[in-house]
């Protein structure tokens, strides 16, 4: 009974009874079940006190009886002495005077046993009668006596067991109330708290989802920030490898000017030389005819001519065509010579031989033999 009691579920919550005095109660409930059941265990060791005392009187009684039915059965085999005794011829007629003297002695002897066993069996049996009389009284009375206790203590077992399984009844029924009053409150108590719960998860993920907006909108000022950074410094690499280009454009159409420029100062040079070759040609045509010993030669046909200038010497006097450049550096339209712009003397020095060969139909005067031109057209000497 303790254990189940101990066993009942009781849910804590914030309403409803004292635990204090609900404990407190259970408790007292839970003494007066140990004491009920202490005073129900002490009244059935009594009653079975009780009834090994009744069965020891009726053990005793019965060894009386026993006793009493031996003492019968002596005082049946006495009597059945007595009676063979009594059989013996009672007359001394024909017997000698000591054998009659035997006789009587015997026969006093006899009767005197008769009288004593008579009596001694009487007193045994009075005996025997009245402590078995008393003894089944106080059997009886001990019996009746232990059926009264028995039944007081059953009647007031039965009514201390119904009085407890009321108050277990009723403290079930007020156990079952409380605890349906306490589901009751436990699931207001449990819908609140869900409600709240709710209400502050709704809370927290509105705040989350803010973070989450704020973070958001950081992140792509910041993405921003980094493509803004990115495309000026993309920008001002273009710009610095623009410039770059554009200077080295600048230094290559530099270069190809002054290779234009150094080109057409060659070309003026070489024009230069074919003018003074042309004048030492003039001044060898009319110097040669008024030599003495000279003029001969000069007509002879098949003679002997002036060297006309070799197309390799002419060739390497001519500068060499200055690297082509590149697409970036090619000058513009107008740093470009044209084709009208070369000097017509130009194209009579491109042609020596021709020159040499026209030289050569014309009277040749003795005259001093010209210098050698240097590699540069221009006379020997002369720089």
């Amino acid at each position: 009974m303790t254990a189940q009691l101990d066993a009942v579920p009781f849910t804590v919550a914030r309403r409803g009874y004292d635990r204090g005095e609900v404990d407190d109660r259970l408790a007292a409930l839970t003494t007066e079940l140990t004491a009920l059941a202490a005073a129900r265990d002490a009244a059935v060791a009594e009653s079975r006190t009780l009834t090994r005392h009744l069965e020891a009187s009726r053990s005793e009684t019965r060894t009386l009886r026993e006793a009493a039915a031996e003492a019968r059965a002596d005082i049946d085999a006495l009597r059945a002495q007595v009676a063979e005794l009594s059989t013996i011829p009672s007359t001394v007629d024909g017997m000698s005077a000591r054998l009659q003297q035997m006789v009587r002695i015997a026969q006093d002897e006899v009767n005197d046993m008769r009288a004593r066993a008579t009596t001694s069996s009487a007193q045994v049996l009075t005996l025997a009668q009245a402590e078995a009389d008393e003894l089944r009284e106080q059997s009886e009375a001990e019996r009746t006596a232990f059926e009264e206790q028995r039944r007081v203590a059953e009647e007031s077992l039965r009514a201390q067991l119904e009085e407890s399984r009321a108050r277990l009844d009723q403290l079930r029924n007020d156990s079952e109330g409380q605890k349906a009053r306490l589901d009751a409150e436990l699931a207001e108590h449990r819908l609140r708290v869900e409600a709240e719960f709710r209400t502050e998860m709704d809370g927290r993920r509105a705040a989350v989802l803010e973070e989450l907006a704020a973070l958001e909108v950081r992140q792509r000022a910041e993405v921003d920030r980094i493509a803004d950074a990115a495309a000026r410094d993309a920008r001002q690499r273009i710009g610095d490898a623009t410039s770059d280009a554009q200077r080295i454009r600048a230094e290559a159409r530099q270069d190809v000017d002054a290779a234009h420029r150094e080109l057409e100062s060659l070309r003026s040079l070489q024009h230069q030389v074919a003018e003074q070759l042309t004048s030492v040609r003039a001044l060898l045509d009319w110097t040669l005819p008024q030599m003495p010993g000279v003029q001969g030669v000069s007509q002879a046909p098949g003679g002997p001519s002036l060297p006309a200038p070799r197309a390799e010497q002419q060739a390497d006097d001519d500068p060499q065509p200055a690297p082509r450049p590149s697409p970036e550096a090619r000058p513009t339209p107008e740093a470009r010579p044209t084709p009208d712009t070369r000097p017509a003397a130009a194209e009579d020095a491109d042609d020596p031989a021709g020159t040499a060969a026209e030289d050569a139909g014309r009277p040749v005067t003795a005259s001093p033999q010209p210098r050698p031109s240097t590699p540069n057209g221009r006379a020997g000497g002369r720089r």
